[in-house]
């Protein structure tokens, strides 16, 4: 599908007050109760991915892309 890899520049695990803000997030866009369920639910290791040479921002669950940020605004679209 692409040409080239992405390659991610740094990568950290969210915790308990960046879980929050993400949902906080997530409900300009989504329903309330289904974000939560999804970042909450059994307490998930939900990881920011950076990539390099962009702004793009990855969040995963395990090795599974969950939402996207393309341009590093808060713009999330689900993957």
């Amino acid at each position: 599908m692409f040409k080239k890899t992405l390659k991610v520049a740094s990568s950290e695990a969210l915790t308990g007050k960046d879980k929050k803000k993400l949902i906080s997030d997530l409900t300009k866009f989504f329903d309330v109760d289904s974000c939560k369920a999804l970042i909450e639910k059994n307490d998930p290791i939900v990881t920011k991915n950076k990539l390099s040479g962009s702004k793009m921002v990855i969040y995963t669950i395990g090795n599974v892309p969950i939402f996207a940020d393309a341009t590093g605004k808060g713009d999330l679209f689900p993957s």
